[in-house]
């Protein structure tokens, strides 16, 4: 097989793992903008649901009560969880900059020794 043929193939299979690499990155981009979604539902509808009034003040201020503790556990638990998938994104940076650096070196590589084969007469 050629020299040129192999490149190929190395280029091509840099190029599938750099395809990985991206996918789970655009994974955790998706679960990251889910949550903070998701926080600003939660945000949102505590203020709508204390903006409601009805006629039995007391019955309406448990059910508030309830509902703050309920959505300040949720945020706390949808914050503990995006915290824990902005790590996952950080962590996702180098794997990617590395199958990034792998591929554009192989494509260099293929385009050097295509021109120097062109220059060669070969």
């Amino acid at each position: 097989m050629s020299l040129i043929l192999q490149l190929k193939e190395l280029v091509a299979l840099t190029e599938m793992v750099f395809q990985q690499e991206q996918s789970k990155m655009a994974a955790l981009a998706r679960r990251e903008a889910d949550l903070r979604d998701l926080i600003g539902q939660v945000t949102s509808h505590g203020r709508t649901n204390s903006a409601l009034a009805t006629e039995d003040i007391a019955a309406s201020a448990l059910r508030n009560e309830r509902w703050q503790i309920w959505a300040e556990q949720r945020k706390v638990a949808l914050n503990r969880e995006l915290a824990r998938v902005l790590a996952m994104e950080d962590a996702q940076k180098t794997p990617l900059a590395a199958a990034f650096g792998k591929h554009h070196a192989m494509l260099e590589l293929l385009k050097t020794v295509q021109s120097a084969g062109k220059k060669s007469g070969h």
